[in-house]
């Protein structure tokens, strides 16, 4: 059995994986670079850190409609934005024009 201590420890890894992961699928994006986005079983690795999150929530037993864990599309949108950002600054650390925040933007999931 595992202490609440160690599952919220994974539960963070986990979050910070999921947010990571959506943020450089957005940079790979805007940077035109592709990337394999499924492992060897077919899995998505954002949608596998995301399950890994939900079932580390439900052995904690943390209420789910508190407020206190975002929702999957609000962590992919506002970690995609931070990509936004980055992405923007370093067309401006090089001199470049950045594009039109509408020509930035991904189709909807």
């Amino acid at each position: 059995m595992y202490d609440e201590v160690e599952v919220a420890d994974w539960l963070l890894r986990e979050l910070r994986r999921a947010w990571t992961l959506a943020k450089v699928e957005r940079l790979n994006e805007l940077r035109e670079v592709h990337v394999r986005r499924f492992d060897a079983q077919g899995m998505h690795p954002w949608s596998q850190a995301w399950g890994f999150i939900e079932a580390y929530w439900a052995v904690l037993d943390l209420p789910m409609d508190e407020g206190l864990l975002p929702s999957a599309e609000m962590m992919r949108q506002e970690a995609r934005k931070d990509a936004q950002g980055e992405y923007e600054a370093e067309l401006r650390a090089q001199g470049q024009e950045t594009l039109p925040l509408e020509d930035l933007e991904a189709p909807t999931l």
